[in-house]
């Protein structure tokens, strides 16, 4: 929080990463400092097919479902010690990808969101959660359902059901009512985002 307290002070924009700080008292005190100068890094929604399937919501009418399932890997022994550390990470799985995923629901159902309601699964000897699953509830917009796993295999799938037709996006592109519109390199698309 001190730093981006300084460099507002300076007059310059604060891009943080996520968790922006990780009590509610520093992130009260970042956005008192920053304002509107402040951004958190919520690079999903500029993935090309991310940006593309908030064009086709426009032309498929009303969202009338939203689910998503993500995954990352919890046990890869190559992980640094503060990813499991809450103190430092601020939170497992739900802090780790979940805030992108909240971020890719609101981003794309263009609503503000009103509630959010989950459970974490937190295994024997661990601090943080490695599997969780959450419904957002939004002004004006259905819920969206949103399933984290642990896995060594990785996958991001997000599936929109409209009023005339639907949509998945997944980490290598975008498809429309089982039409490939999109095709994109998942790695490069995601790892060039970090």
């Amino acid at each position: 929080a001190e730093l981006t307290v300084q460099a507002a002070a300076a007059g310059c924009r604060v891009l943080v990463e996520k968790p922006m700080a990780t009590t509610v008292e520093e992130c009260d005190r970042m956005i008192a400092a920053a304002g509107e100068r402040l951004y958190v890094g919520q690079q999903g929604r500029f993935f090309a097919q991310v940006s593309a399937a908030r064009d086709e919501l426009a032309r498929l009418g009303a969202p009338l479902l939203y689910a998503e399932r993500r995954s990352t890997d919890y046990a890869h022994p190559g992980r640094p010690a503060w990813f499991t550390d809450v103190r430092l990470a601020g939170g497992g799985i739900a802090m780790l990808v979940g805030v992108h995923s909240i971020d890719r629901a609101c981003f794309l159902l263009g609503a503000p969101l009103e509630a959010v309601a989950g459970s974490v699964a937190v295994p024997a000897g661990w601090a943080v959660e490695s599997d969780a699953a959450m419904t957002l509830s939004f002004a004006g917009a259905p819920s969206a359902h949103v399933m984290l796993v642990d896995s060594p295999r990785f996958f991001h799938e997000t599936t929109i059901v409209c009023e005339r037709g639907r949509l998945s996006i997944d980490a290598s592109g975008l498809t429309v009512d089982g039409r490939r519109v999109l095709e994109v390199d998942g790695d490069r698309e995601y790892t060039a985002s970090f």
